[in-house]
């Protein structure tokens, strides 16, 4: 199967069609990239994806696999048969080849990122109460765990998700373990990993704000203000595109019962101190990353990605 000869035949009947990549990705519904992979030669369609292609293009899958316009049969004097045979040939030389690409370096390179990444996480959970207390050392370990799913997500996704549909559902897949990744990440750094005992608690707003920088107290600025500020963050992004709370009532609400539930259980268990400032700092930290996603979001919208 000659895969530059087959991406040729595309962008020409393409051009032909006066359609940009962009337009055709949009009628079979796979992406811009797979159609760019295809016409340079880089990857084939699925197999699936051979039909509604070769429609769209006007030719037979006959002529898409074999990167040209099919001669009449009545110039080179073939019979019926022998045309079947051809087809059926090249639709199984196509199946083993387009077998070979999904198999590749690439996809090894991005399971065993999966995999290292599971290995990491459950060392994570088996090691985590060795460095209690120890909030960025949390926070570094699961950023890098998340980062290494992340790698071999894009790998596979790149060079092997060409379906709309299919990315969709794995985008879901994606955000669901990455989701558990950062659950696990915050039920450790607000209840497991805290020994003391604390029943102290504060509901006049901004007066510990106000006594932490007050101190002059580097660390104490970073985690009392700045963590809280920033910790929940990722919590809204799963919010917007996992659990899709985008309406801005019912989000704010949300996020305020999540904070407020986990500073009353704090201070139940007498793991943390219930502070109103806790939650004014994580609701405003979650509302700012609203705020300015739905405003990358809109762009991104707008520029149609």
């Amino acid at each position: 199967m000659e895969k530059e000869k087959i991406g040729k035949y595309i962008r020409k009947k393409r051009i032909e069609k006066g359609m940009t990549q962009q337009q055709l990705a949009e009628k079979i519904q796979v992406t811009e990239k797979a159609v760019s992979r295809w016409e340079t030669g880089r990857g084939v369609p699925d197999i699936s994806l051979l039909e509604p292609l070769a429609e769209e293009l006007h030719v037979s899958v006959t002529e898409l696999l074999n990167g040209e316009e099919r001669v009449q049969e009545e110039a080179v004097h073939d019979t019926k048969a022998h045309m079947a045979d051809i087809d059926i040939t090249n639709v199984i030389e196509y199946v083993q080849e387009n077998r070979k690409e999904k198999y590749n370096t690439g996809f090894k390179i991005g399971i065993g990122c999966l995999v290292v990444s599971l290995v990491l996480f459950l060392l994570y959970l088996r090691e985590a109460y060795r460095f209690q207390g120890n909030y960025f050392g949390t926070m570094i370990r699961m950023t890098v765990i998340s980062g290494i799913f992340l790698l071999g997500e894009m790998v596979l996704e790149r060079c092997y998700l060409e379906k709309l549909e299919e990315r969709r559902k794995r985008k879901k897949a994606v955000l669901a373990v990455l989701f558990i990744y950062y659950a696990v990440m915050l039920m450790n750094l607000t209840f497991l990993e805290r020994t003391q005992t604390v029943t102290d608690y504060n509901i006049v707003p901004f007066r510990t704000i106000g006594t932490v920088l007050l101190s002059g107290n580097v660390y104490a600025i970073v985690i009392n203000i700045f963590g809280n500020f920033f910790i929940f963050m990722p919590l809204q992004f799963f919010l917007i595109e996992l659990f899709e709370i985008r309406k801005i009532k019912q989000n704010f609400l949300v996020c305020f019962t999540i904070t407020f539930v986990i500073e009353i259980v704090q201070y139940i268990f007498k793991v943390g101190m219930l502070d109103v400032d806790d939650i004014l700092l994580c609701v405003a930290g979650m509302m700012s990353f609203y705020y300015f996603y739905g405003k990358y979001r809109g762009k991104n919208k707008k520029r149609g990605m």
